[in-house]
């Protein structure tokens, strides 16, 4: 996840290599009103049955600290309310995504051994 501001970019997480198939947490602290701001997830995957990236249960929240549990928070106000989603309903909800490099797939784990999580992050 990157942060992009004046056309400068500054990287606030960050994980590489093969994760196995577990999903793993990551928080990043958006110093700068989420107003002025673009969030962009990249992802650089292998090839064949090792070419898969997975994001879920996506949460912007307002404050300094962003704590991880309760897993579950209603938004503080009402941006941050149109940011949140869950792709439970297979859609982006208010997000958009670049498909000059590739296209998104919704689902509920993966069907192959080894490449990512069997359900999603929530078991649903």
């Amino acid at each position: 996840m990157r942060r992009e501001e004046n056309v400068t970019e500054s990287t606030l997480w960050l994980m590489t290599d093969d994760q196995g198939d577990t999903w793993k947490r990551g928080m990043a602290v958006l110093k700068s009103s989420i107003l002025y701001n673009q969030v962009v997830f990249r992802g650089v995957t292998g090839e064949g049955r090792n070419g898969f990236m997975a994001l879920d249960d996506i949460r912007i929240r307002s404050g300094e600290y962003c704590q991880l549990l309760p897993p579950v928070a209603d938004p503080l106000f009402e941006a941050v309310a149109r940011l949140a989603c869950t792709f439970d309903d297979k859609t982006l909800c208010s997000w958009t995504q670049d498909k000059s490099t590739l296209s998104w797939k919704f689902g509920s784990g993966t069907s192959l051994d080894s490449t990512g999580p069997k359900q999603p992050v929530g078991g649903k």
